[in-house]
């Protein structure tokens, strides 16, 4: 899971994020390092993956 929900496009289609993660394209985290929480939070990409849920309730920063 880490090569999704991270803004950058890794599949030929350029769909990768768009499908998985559609809450990104209507963030207010801009940033090529931040990461957007479903519920709008934004989070440093370094607290991805770092066995601690940020994003309250669904943890998905967490996924991988």
């Amino acid at each position: 899971m880490q090569q999704v929900c991270h803004r950058k496009y890794d599949c030929p289609l350029m769909n990768d994020d768009e499908r998985l993660c559609p809450w990104h394209f209507n963030s207010i985290c801009r940033g090529w390092n931040e990461f957007t929480c479903m519920n709008g939070t934004c989070l440093k990409a370094g607290d991805r993956c770092n066995e601690f849920v940020d994003c309250i309730p669904d943890g998905e920063d967490e996924w991988a």
